[in-house]
């Protein structure tokens, strides 16, 4: 069973934790178990609102690092996304977004993927309000930005799918434009998606299953799982019962991994 992770912002995303628990876990079962790491492929995105969104030299390193010793805990091979765009999609996206008038932002499609919508939670982040306002010159700068790095995410998703075919996606957030992509071009092919969300008011993971669209509330949010073992064994029973819960929903077969015996 091939079950990629695309945590593209590491450890500054809240679920990131508990994925990397779960895939932890996972891999004694599923050996292609992989993590899809983001590696600088655009020139924006949410985690730039660090920086006051403004792309410093060590930006994308640091999270490159970040998602590697995440992969590395884990002890998960590495998918570079990057690698499933080409210099063809780079040119024409850059081309389609260039040739839009102001007025057609906000609407914009490309190849038929609804790439402003993408954007929509990314562009609020930003500047506080959904609304774009055509005359508003940081307003169309941001937002054609983010449709050429939607578009690219978009066509990334697709060929990573047709490439590698995964049964299982685990991806965090799902509101930035990059994981907004992936999500909605994975569920657009059918191909099974579960997205885990912060939710700030519940204080919890919110995760989706990727066919019922029920929703599984996980009050466990691990911080700081780089200085856990990395063993499952040496896990405490609680945690491995709340880890095969969430299997059990998303579906799972992982029965041949035992709960240790408490002692």
């Amino acid at each position: 069973m091939k079950i990629p992770i695309f945590v593209p912002f590491g450890s500054h995303s809240q679920e990131a934790g508990l994925i990397y628990l779960l895939a932890n876990y996972l891999k004694a079962t599923y050996p292609e178990v992989v993590q899809l790491r983001c590696n600088g492929m655009f020139s924006t995105c949410d985690r730039d609102v660090d920086s006051s969104w403004t792309r410093t030299m060590t930006t994308c390193f640091a999270c490159i690092a970040d998602q590697r010793a995440l992969s590395d805990w884990s002890g998960l091979p590495v998918q570079e996304f990057s690698a499933y765009v080409t210099p063809d999609d780079t040119r024409e996206t850059k081309q389609w977004a260039t040739s839009l008038d102001a007025s057609q932002l906000p609407q914009a499609e490309f190849r038929g993927m609804p790439v402003s919508e993408m954007c929509r939670e990314t562009f609020a982040n930003r500047f506080g309000v959904s609304e774009f306002e055509p005359r508003n010159k940081s307003h169309e700068q941001f937002l054609r930005k983010l449709l050429v790095s939607a578009a690219r995410a978009g066509l990334a998703a697709q060929r990573y799918h047709s490439s590698y075919s995964p049964d299982l996606c685990l991806v965090s957030g799902g509101k930035d434009y990059v994981t907004q992509s992936f999500v909605a071009l994975s569920q657009a092919l059918k191909r099974d998606v579960a997205v885990f969300r912060w939710d700030v008011a519940s204080r919890a993971i919110h995760i989706t299953h990727p066919r019922s669209n029920k929703t599984l509330s996980c009050e466990l949010v691990p911080e700081g799982v780089l200085g856990m073992r990395s063993d499952y064994k040496t896990w405490p029973n609680e945690l491995l019962a709340i880890v095969q819960g969430i299997l059990s929903f998303l579906e799972i077969a992982a029965g041949q991994l035992k709960l240790p015996i408490s002692k």
